[in-house]
C-alpha cells in the first residue's frame, strides 16, 4: 500500500510541475518578479532626465492642521509645510481645526514662536504672501 501511496504522490508532484511551467509565464507574481530581476542594479530615470528639465510634477496639496498655541513648533508646521509646498509651485490648502483655528488672531499669532523658526507672525504672513487658502 505505501508503494502505491509514493507513487500516486509522485504522479501529483509531476502533473503540479507541469502545469506550473506552463502556467509560469502568465502568472503576474512570476511577471513581476521577473521584473524586479532585471530592473536590479539599474536606476530610475528622473522626470527631468525623461522630459527636460522645465517638466515636473505638481500636485494639489491639503494639510490638516489642529495643533494650538500650546505647542508652538508644531503649531507652526502646517504653515511652514505650505509655504515650502507653495514656493515650488504645488497649489496649496490648509485646513485648520480644533485648537489650531486661535492661530489665526493677532495677539496669538504674535506670541506663538516656534523653536528654531520665526515667530509665526512673519510665517503667517509669508502664508498669505504665496496665496495659500486657508480653511477653518
Amino acid at each position: 500500500m505505501s508503494l502505491l501511496y509514493n507513487s500516486q504522490a509522485q504522479s501529483v508532484v509531476i502533473l503540479l510541475r507541469v502545469l506550473l511551467s506552463i502556467l509560469a509565464p502568465w502568472y503576474p507574481a512570476q511577471k513581476h518578479s521577473e521584473a524586479n530581476m532585471r530592473g536590479r542594479g539599474t536606476v530610475r530615470r528622473s522626470l527631468s532626465e525623461r522630459f527636460g528639465e522645465e517638466a515636473h510634477a505638481v500636485s494639489n496639496v491639503l494639510i490638516k492642521s489642529a495643533w494650538g498655541s500650546d505647542d508652538p513648533t508644531k503649531a507652526a508646521f502646517a504653515f511652514l509645510h505650505a509655504n515650502a509646498f507653495a514656493e515650488a509651485g504645488h497649489p496649496v490648502q490648509i485646513f485648520l481645526l480644533g485648537e489650531a483655528v486661535g492661530l489665526l488672531r493677532t495677539p496669538v499669532a504674535d506670541a506663538v514662536v516656534p523653536v528654531g523658526w520665526p515667530p509665526l507672525r512673519d510665517i503667517f504672513a509669508r502664508t498669505i504672501e504665496l496665496g495659500v487658502s486657508i480653511h477653518v
